[in-house]
């Protein structure tokens, strides 16, 4: 095997990366946002939202089969608006993406200061940011192997909440569902399909998957199910486990604390 090809991700690397770039912090807020702006049939914006990023997905999926190369939006906006063109692309993606691995650094900060009782969130943050830049420089294997730990503490709170939630299933809030207007369904659209973001990274892979023409497009598909169904389980266990009344009480109570007033008997649920 050639240094080249040691150095390529097979697809189910790569469709790992793309699930740990889907999944943020944010889709634990997603169920109260829910609850108090369309109730149940918040199901059915996260129906919509995910009919719409799948067809987003797609389309990305088809530029980077037609496009097989390095540089991503680059060469994508390139190919119809010219060079200053992809500049502005690539370049504003960059912009976005910095500003959210600025906030992802300093909400880490503010967690770690806060389990460690120093009040300095702003070092903590530094110190992820490094901690994660290191180990994309140690090389490949090292951050695949970051890759793996980062799914497992990202899954393990998801998991542990949807099947906490899913054995609570109230069957009797199924009748609530077809209680809404479409205003309210489309407001759901909007909380939910942020939290689908960030599959389009998977383009700036192409360099370093194997046989990348066919496993780029594979793999923003495969990570968009395994996203999708995550989502839809979580989020349907969050809206039909815990009464809509207590969102309204505590518009921001998160689902540790709605979930540890339905398991009182579990220690440190919070």
């Amino acid at each position: 095997m050639s240094q080249n090809t040691a150095q390529k991700i097979n697809l189910t690397n790569a469709t790992i990366i793309g699930v740990n770039a889907l999944i943020g912090g944010g889709i634990f807020a997603t169920p109260a946002k829910l609850a108090l702006s369309v109730g149940t049939a918040g199901i059915f914006s996260f129906i919509f939202a995910f009919i719409a990023v799948w067809f987003m997905a797609q389309a990305i999926a088809r530029v980077a089969y037609l496009y097989p190369q390095e540089g991503s939006f680059y060469v994508y906006a390139k190919a119809w608006g010219g060079h200053w063109m992809g500049i502005l692309s690539i370049g504003s993606y960059i912009f976005g993406l910095l500003i959210a691995l600025g906030l992802l650094c300093k909400i880490s900060g503010l967690y770690l200061a806060g389990l460690t009782g120093i009040q300095e969130p702003l070092y903590f943050g530094i110190g992820v940011l490094l901690f994660v830049v290191l180990f994309n420089i140690a090389g490949l294997k090292l951050s695949l192997l970051a890759q793996y730990i980062l799914l497992f503490f990202t899954l393990l709170p998801l998991v542990a909440a949807t099947i906490l939630g899913l054995l609570q299933f109230d069957s009797s809030l199924l009748a609530t569902v077809t209680h809404f207007k479409l205003p309210s369904v489309a407001q759901g659209v909007t909380t939910i399909i942020f939290g689908f973001f960030g599959f389009e990274c998977l383009n700036s892979l192409f360099g370093i998957v194997e046989n990348p023409g066919k496993n780029v497009p594979r793999a923003i598909q495969y990570t968009l199910l395994i996203v999708g169904a995550l989502y839809f389980l979580f989020i349907s266990a969050m809206l039909f486990s815990i009464p809509q009344d207590w969102y309204i009480q505590n518009p921001d109570i998160t689902p540790a604390q709605a979930l540890s007033i339905l398991y009182p008997s579990i220690p440190h649920l919070e």
